[in-house]
């Protein structure tokens, strides 16, 4: 029984090794695809890839193990070996126990891997495409002649650009003000602002103005600052989940510091009878800065519980998809209902993956918006948890 065991165990380790080892060789192609795709230049993806590595490995870790554990099973089924074993006495659980405790291991790094993606990762990617951003500028130049700055609120359009990355005969367009501003050259630095966050300089040189009301001279070398801080909205970074606590309690600080100025200010407008100052225009941003507050809170409430969850998907995915291709018969399937044979591993996937996104998803949106408790984003796995109970005891 031990030899068995063993030779189902390594089995399934050896085929989950080999598909790590395929993931690790196409990770930089995977990076280089995505950042081309978001228009950054390949250098930029090529610097990226280390940082990328903790994020692909948590998301593929939990396929590969479906697909490793579903393969070597439905191999098991296909010859026969279940059956053998059940005339011998021998429970299918005996067999899959060890599988479990390997994926128990596997989902306590999966929860490492998820929390290191999470804030050392982005944070990571996100410095080097700031400090590439100019790069990733002058390329799109000399590519397409035209660059529009995060929310197309400024347009960049040049002739050419020289080796030296020096712009000719560049066109500065502001569409908000219905300003363009031209120039014989330019220059162009990404650079960090302590208030502002990392901005675009652009030195124009030789420029004129021109609105749609007046055309005026500008001086020799004229720069113009650009903050980009909304492109990099999207790179929010977390604090590590084992330190949620800390950020939850420095943002209650901040929060309360805030409500205490808008006290004041409005004690201040309504004795001062500046009432302007209590209008509903005016409290709007108010407002927004109120709905950040509570959407950062939920979302520092949620680190710790969805690390845990994300990485013992490992778990559950293994829970399920091992009694499920025990279970599964596409031979008989095709037989009785006429339905096309399809690969074990591939139904496994799908029987794992589509309720556990479908119910991840769902916790998510809820727990970030706080109709649901934190703790609501085990759904997923609840779910896998339940499915797996139902198909081990129908392979026993």
């Amino acid at each position: 029984m031990r030899i068995y065991t063993r030779y189902v165990f390594f089995g399934v380790l050896s085929l989950f090794v080999r598909c790590l080892l395929v993931l690790f060789a196409l990770t930089p192609v995977f990076v280089i695809i995505q950042t081309s795709f978001q228009g950054y230049p390949a250098s930029l993806g090529i610097k990226a890839i280390p940082y990328k590595a903790p994020e692909l490995l948590s998301i593929f870790i939990p396929i590969f193990g479906v697909i490793a554990i579903a393969y070597r099973f439905s191999k098991m089924r296909a010859n026969n070996e279940i059956i053998a074993l059940k005339a011998m006495g021998i429970a299918p659980w005996r067999i899959i126990a060890p599988i479990y405790i390997m994926m128990f291991v596997v989902s306590l790094a999966n929860v490492w891997l998820t929390d290191l993606s999470a804030y050392w990762g982005k944070g990571m990617f996100r410095n080097t495409i700031i400090n590439g951003f100019e790069s990733t500028i002058i390329s799109q130049l000399k590519k397409n002649r035209t660059f529009a700055l995060p929310g197309n609120k400024y347009v960049i359009d040049v002739s050419a650009v020289t080796e030296d990355n020096v712009l000719i005969n560049p066109v500065f367009t502001c569409k908000k003000e219905d300003l363009n501003i031209s120039a014989e050259r330019a220059e162009i630095e990404v650079q960090n602002n302590d208030d502002l966050g990392p901005i675009v300089v652009v030195k124009l040189y030789n420029t004129e103005a021109n609105t749609p009301n007046a055309v005026a001279a500008l001086p020799q070398e004229y720069p113009i600052e650009l903050p980009i801080n909304d492109f990099f909205k999207s790179f929010r970074i977390d604090p590590p989940a084992s330190k949620s606590k800390e950020a939850l309690a420095t943002l209650d600080a901040e929060r309360q510091n805030y409500h205490r100025t808008l006290a004041a200010q409005a004690s201040f407008a309504l004795l001062s009878g500046n009432l302007f100052e209590t209008s509903h225009q005016e409290w709007r941003s108010r407002e927004w800065r109120e709905r950040e507050f509570t959407r950062r809170r939920n979302g520092y409430r949620l680190l710790a519980p969805r690390a845990w969850a994300t990485g013992f998907s490992c778990f559950f995915f293994a829970w399920l998809s091992a009694p499920f291709a025990i279970c599964y018969n596409p031979e008989e399937l095709k037989t009785k209902y006429r339905i096309p044979e399809i690969p074990t591993p591939l139904v496994a996937c799908v029987i794992t993956l589509a309720p556990y996104f479908m119910c991840f998803q769902i916790a998510l949106h809820n727990a970030k918006s706080g109709v649901l408790p934190p703790l609501s984003i085990w759904l997923g796995n609840l779910v896998l948890g339940l499915l797996g109970a139902y198909y081990l005891k129908k392979a026993h």
